[in-house]
């Protein structure tokens, strides 16, 4: 009697995908293969959370799903020190409707803040803020400052939002100042194509941002000092990073993995020492604005996030790993999408 296949195995546990789908699963790293089995477990339950059906699920569609929902587990055992953290984005890995996802999540949300704002409108002097001043009336005013400095910095060093979470990464303050700026970032073109696809999203990013431009000019100029006036100067500079001339680049490693990136500096070279490059070939550079620059490098890392190495991946440790590509990625297909992005961006 001959053993079952491994596709078979899997179609018995899961009817609802087909046993021709679930061949995915011979492609799957043995090291990875427990957390595969978990991810199809969690993807049978939400899709059916969701009421959504598994037509449209095929080998592919399997496969680039679990590398999606692998990153995703990696990111956030960084971000949370727990893989069980329930978002958004954990859920856009099981189903590609964004609305009902979008609704699903919304009313977790509500189902797990309504016991907070009850207690809000029953008690609304109730101290809820946690700043300062609360853990000096706590504690104390040495021992209430100290606690409450703790808590600021335990809260920036896992804050997406914080320079010092990408200083302690191991970025440059320069890229990290650039992260932080990405990540406050609430509507972009790299959001809407994450969102809705890259030819859908782009047609949305450019409809919002016409009807800001016509907004914008129906105010008086009374209104547009004021708005000015009002302005800070930290939004000022990131306005100035964004429009200062930038690089986007692509460079091919020793070991033939792929570091991709953006700089302000005014050549490739100038980036990186020539120690660093010895070894190293630059195969694709595109001079365009620092803002344009961001823009890709943002895509590019949605696209192919299940491609990029984990830190114990990483040979060179200069170039870091949060950019860099497996050897078993085609260069010349990321040189083509690259390419066609900055058509879409820039027309040229």
């Amino acid at each position: 009697m001959s053993r079952p296949t491994r596709e078979s195995r899997f179609h018995t546990k899961y009817p609802q995908i087909s046993e021709e789908s679930h061949s995915a699963s011979n492609k799957i790293p043995k090291e990875k293969y427990n957390r595969y089995c978990s991810f199809i477990k969690n993807l049978i339950t939400w899709r059916e959370r969701l009421g959504v059906g598994f037509e449209e699920i095929n080998s592919e569609w399997l496969l680039d799903r679990f590398y999606k929902f692998d990153a995703f587990l990696d990111e956030s055992k960084k971000l949370h020190n727990s893989a069980s953290v329930i978002t958004k984005g954990r859920i856009l890995c099981f189903c590609d409707d964004v609305q009902k996802v979008d609704a699903y999540y919304t009313a977790i949300c509500e189902k797990k803040t309504s016991s907070m704002v009850a207690l809000g409108k029953e008690n609304p002097d109730i101290k809820r803020g946690m700043g300062l001043k609360f853990w000096v009336d706590r504690l104390g005013p040495e021992a209430g400052k100290k606690h409450y400095d703790e808590l600021r910095h335990k809260q920036k060093s896992t804050s997406k939002r914080s320079i010092l979470y990408w200083l302690n990464l191991g970025y440059s303050e320069e890229d990290a100042r650039v992260k932080v700026a990405e990540h406050q970032t609430n509507f972009s073109l790299s959001i809407c194509i994450e969102k809705y696809g890259i030819y859908e999203g782009t047609r949305v990013w450019e409809e919002r941002q016409r009807k800001w431009q016509e907004s914008l000019n129906s105010k008086s100029e009374e209104e547009k000092a004021a708005m000015n006036k009002k302005k800070s100067n930290r939004k000022l500079c990131r306005e100035e990073l964004s429009t200062a001339p930038g690089i986007f680049y692509i460079i091919l490693l020793p070991n033939n993995q792929i570091k991709f990136g953006i700089t302000s500096k005014k050549s490739v070279e100038k980036r990186y020492s020539d120690r660093l490059l010895s070894g190293c070939e630059i195969i694709f550079e595109k001079r365009c604005t620092y803002g344009d620059a961001l823009t890709v490098e943002s895509i590019v890392k949605q696209v192919y996030s299940y491609s990029i190495i984990h830190e114990n991946e990483q040979k060179f440790n200069q170039f870091g790993y949060t950019e860099t590509l497996r050897c078993d990625v085609d260069a010349s297909k990321i040189i083509d999408d690259v390419n066609k992005l900055f058509y879409m961006i820039l027309g040229c």
